[in-house]
């Protein structure tokens, strides 16, 4: 069965932009070093969702 996975990856990805924009605005009370997993992880989310977007994408071709 043919599926178009790229709309739930956008929403994902949407969802990880988000994040990463919470914990920006949270970045002064979080900037104890034991804090920063929190932007990396948000970080990841994102280079990892576009990195599926992207093979979703050409899957579709």
């Amino acid at each position: 069965m043919k599926t178009d996975d790229r709309r739930p990856m956008l929403i994902g990805l949407g969802a990880w932009v988000i994040a990463t924009i919470v914990v920006l605005l949270f970045l002064t009370p979080l900037s104890h070093p034991a804090n920063s997993w929190l932007l990396w992880t948000c970080m990841v989310g994102i280079v990892l969702g576009l990195v599926g977007l992207a093979y979703a994408a050409k899957r579709h071709k």
